[in-house]
């Protein structure tokens, strides 16, 4: 059985590597479009530090910064 994502898959969770330093988890929620970032390390996760890491993966992003 081949599972397609948007059909038979909507959630995706992946890690994600941050300036060669640090990991990540995401939760991709591909029918809303909403990407959440699991980071347990708080100093690495100010805002701009964020937005700059993952940019290039979630192009012109909209922050809700919880």
């Amino acid at each position: 059985m081949k599972l397609r994502l948007g059909r038979d898959v909507d959630t995706v969770y992946t890690p994600m590597n941050w300036g060669g330093d640090h990991r990540v988890g995401l939760c991709i929620k591909l029918i809303e479009g909403h990407v959440t970032v699991f980071d347990s390390y708080v100093p690495h996760t100010e805002i701009e530090y964020a937005m700059d890491c993952y940019e290039e993966f979630v192009g012109d992003a909209k922050v809700n910064n919880e």
